[in-house]
């Protein structure tokens, strides 16, 4: 019962974000699926190859920082066993589709989605996840879009926000899932995404 109030208070607050936003036409570029989860609570088109999917920090950040160079590149499979699902890699940057059943429908939707990037109108989003370390934050500040490093750390900087909720964890936990302490939101709504892309801070 109290997970399906959760919902029906999520959807109405959904509404209102729908509501609130100013631009329908944004690219997130994020390393996990919270991009996807953000677009789907607005109901709009995934403007961003980056979803269903994630990649490690320094791949990651190495990808932003050279975001226009490897989009470009061909998304090629990496042959392995050790994961149910399909991997790929933009020359030295491992991408894992965790979502997909096949590389052919990961790379599909990659080539997609690509093509459909507003690059005057993009924002990245990493979250504190897969043992990201000090160097990896201090590259991410360099990435030159607006940005936010979502953690479960006190750190400081202006690209810095901290997600209460995992202060015992060494990482972010489960931040799509919805919040103990307002259970209407999820714990990643504790930054308000709306007002980052409606005035990039």
């Amino acid at each position: 019962m109290l997970k399906m109030l959760s919902k029906i208070f999520h959807k109405l607050y959904a509404i209102r974000m729908k509501l609130t936003i100013k631009s329908k036409d944004f690219t997130i570029i994020c390393n996990n699926c919270l991009a996807g989860v953000f677009y789907n609570d607005l109901g709009l088109k995934f403007r961003s190859p980056t979803i269903n999917l994630f990649m490690y920090p320094s791949d990651f950040v190495k990808f932003c920082l050279n975001l226009k160079y490897y989009i470009n590149v061909e998304l090629t499979e990496v042959l392995q066993e050790k994961y149910n699902y399909p991997v790929g890699k933009l020359e030295d940057i491992e991408i894992y589709f965790m979502h997909y059943k096949s590389f052919q429908e990961a790379k599909q939707c990659w080539n997609r989605r690509k093509k459909r990037i507003n690059f005057d109108n993009l924002f990245v989003i990493m979250v504190d996840r897969d043992n990201c370390s000090a160097k990896d934050i201090e590259n991410f500040k360099k990435i030159k879009y607006k940005k936010i490093f979502l953690t479960n750390k006190s750190l400081e900087g202006k690209e810095i926000f901290k997600i209460e909720g995992f202060d015992s964890e060494e990482q972010l936990g489960n931040i799509i899932s919805y919040d103990k302490k307002c259970r209407y939101k999820r714990y990643y709504e504790q930054f308000n995404l709306v007002n980052f892309i409606n005035e990039g801070k």
